[in-house]
């Protein structure tokens, strides 16, 4: 654990309702009497204290743009979300503090601004996690979920996902309010984002209950272990087969990338030698955690199914420039492609894309294969674009478009 924590709070009001500084300053002096108020908050202090400061608009304090919001915030109207761009000001507050007691400190923190805003017209940012609430989703959010006595941190925090060259890269925002270290894991199979997401929820509540990793800079989760009744019972939703529940990951101490909370901060890491690539040793420690499914359908081409194919690949055309023109992190193109087997014919498996060039696609294997020794998911594969036979396009609003053969060969089973 770090040795201090940090909470930045930012509410922004929306009409010329707003409290006064003295006002301010009575109620936190009353909330807050263990700490010491001063005009800013230094960097380096460990001792208890706060600021608070108003503030006309500035290009210090602009929001994010209501693009920006639809990622960000919580529970705001599409009124609010307008009305943010034209803030009357902005009352910053930020609070600094001893590990001592942090949850306590945080659960204070949070009733603190909850009275601030209450029937306010107002916009509410939690800094560290850059997530903005209304009166009503931050009491929600914040302060009732904030009740259990083993503490929900996976609630109370935000991953940021974002493309990395040719994968996905993850980062928590908000780790720093509890004096725990951010943690990110990069370059994985984006269409993957749900499932790494979870990995890191896990890593975050396993750090929060146990704040401590083995000397070879190794922490063990345990799905079932996790002592917070909700995000443990999240987690174990919609389990695959063969989930084991359980998987040890390598924690790497790593600098802030731009835009990451100035925070220590570990990578997730995967680089045993053992697998082929980051991403297959990625996709083991998923299944071991959350499970798998892989099934095999032994199926003719016959004339539909070759001419559902042939009108599927009309589209790839399309597809491939839509992916080099650069993909945002919610979306991520698969394709089926043949791999031959030793007793002739093909197994067909899907693969992201990581790179398409004038011929081939090269992408993250996302199937075990039944019947192909020696290969298996997450590893780098490489296929001909003229041997694609469908493709999936998923869409950041979960749904997705293709895979229309497999629709078919359903019907078949």
């Amino acid at each position: 654990m770090n040795d201090r924590f940090v909470n930045g709070i930012r509410i922004y009001s929306l009409d010329n309702d707003t409290l006064s500084k003295a006002t301010l300053d009575k109620i936190a002096k009353s909330k807050f009497a263990d700490f010491k108020q001063l005009d800013s908050v230094p960097k380096s202090s460990t001792i208890n204290l706060y600021s608070i400061i108003i503030q006309k608009p500035s290009k210090d304090f602009t929001p994010p743009d209501t693009n920006s919001l639809s990622y960000f915030a919580r529970g705001l109207s599409h009124g609010e979300k307008s009305n943010l761009q034209k803030y009357n000001n902005v009352v910053s507050i930020v609070f600094q503090g001893q590990s001592k007691n942090v949850y306590d400190k945080q659960r204070r923190i949070y009733e603190f601004v909850n009275e601030l805003v209450k029937d306010k017209n107002v916009v509410v940012a939690d800094f560290n996690s850059y997530e903005w609430f209304n009166p009503k989703s931050w009491n929600e959010r914040r302060v009732n979920k904030f009740t259990d006595s083993i503490k929900n941190i996976a609630h109370q925090i935000s991953v940021h996902l974002y493309r990395d060259g040719e994968f996905c890269r993850a980062v928590t925002m908000g780790m720093d309010k509890f004096c725990l270290p951010d943690i990110s894991i990069k370059a994985f199979a984006c269409s993957d984002q749900k499932t790494y997401n979870n990995l890191i929820n896990a890593a975050i509540q396993t750090l929060a209950e146990n704040p401590y990793m083995f000397e070879d800079s190794t922490l063990t989760i345990d799905l079932k272990s996790i002592k917070n009744d909700v995000i443990r019972n999240e987690l174990r939703t919609n389990l695959k087969q063969n989930a084991k529940e359980s998987a040890t990951i390598t924690l790497k101490s790593i600098k802030p990338e731009k835009g990451n909370n100035f925070n220590k901060q570990f990578l997730i890491s995967f680089q045993d030698p053992s697998y082929t690539s980051p991403q297959e040793e990625q996709d083991n420690v998923a299944a071991n955690l959350f499970g798998a499914e892989d099934s095999i359908v032994r199926i003719t081409h016959d004339s539909l199914l070759l001419k559902t194919s042939e009108k599927t690949r009309q589209r790839l055309p399309e597809l491939k420039t839509l992916f080099n023109k650069g993909l945002a992190p919610e979306y991520s193109v698969l394709v089926k492609a043949p791999f031959k087997i030793e007793n002739g014919g093909n197994e067909w498996m899907w693969i992201e894309i990581t790179k398409w060039t004038s011929k081939s696609i090269t992408g993250v294997l996302q199937n075990d294969p039944i019947e192909i020794k020696n290969l298996k998911a997450g590893a780098i594969v490489q296929v001909l674009e003229k041997d694609i036979f469908d493709y999936i396009l998923n869409k950041p609003d979960g749904s997705s478009e293709g895979n229309e053969t497999g629709k078919l060969m359903e019907g078949k089973e």
